[in-house]
């Protein structure tokens, strides 16, 4: 997801503690490259977030791998 800066967008990270992320990315990106939602992962880590980050070796799409993963951490919850 395109995940805008703090600067940006007052992110309330503590808020974030009591839902569970999972962020799947395309590594290859060249529309929103993965660092962006890796750093907002590590951000909800540090904040006390249950969140799972994935990459995936695709562009700006949305793949079988993310849905099958996403769907499979779903069914965790």
């Amino acid at each position: 997801p395109p995940i805008h800066p703090a600067s940006r967008v007052p992110w309330d990270l503590a808020a974030g503690r009591s839902v569970a992320t999972w962020i799947g990315h395309g590594g290859d990106d060249p529309v929103f490259p993965a660092a962006g939602s890796r750093r907002f992962a590590d951000d909800l880590a540090v904040a006390g977030a249950d969140v799972t980050w994935r990459s995936y070796p695709s562009r700006h799409q949305l793949t079988l791998d993310q849905l099958v993963d996403a769907a499979a951490w779903l069914d965790r919850r």
